[in-house]
């Protein structure tokens, strides 16, 4: 099963007014889940690749879940994700 990630990330920063996510997970399985994000923003550019293993998290996979580990790893973001299949 492929899903695939769209959003919007908010910074609380004013340095960094406004995120555009787009991100892919090629696998959600019950092992592991990889997703890669590039991070638009003004007037830099960054690109974020993260993998979860379910040892590693211990709650279920999902799309909210991963938002909520680059949330963790990107302080001061708040990630809005729509889930489009």
């Amino acid at each position: 099963m492929k899903y695939a990630l769209l959003g919007k990330a908010y910074a609380r920063s004013e340095s960094v007014q406004k995120m555009l996510v787009i991100g892919r997970m090629d696998a959600l399985t019950e092992r592991s889940v990889a997703a890669c994000f590039l991070f638009v923003t003004y007037p830099a550019i960054f690109f974020v690749k993260g993998s979860l293993t379910p040892h590693a998290y211990k709650e279920p996979i999902t799309a909210d879940n991963l938002a909520a580990y680059l949330s963790e790893k990107v302080k001061g973001l708040t990630l809005k994700i729509r889930r489009e299949q």
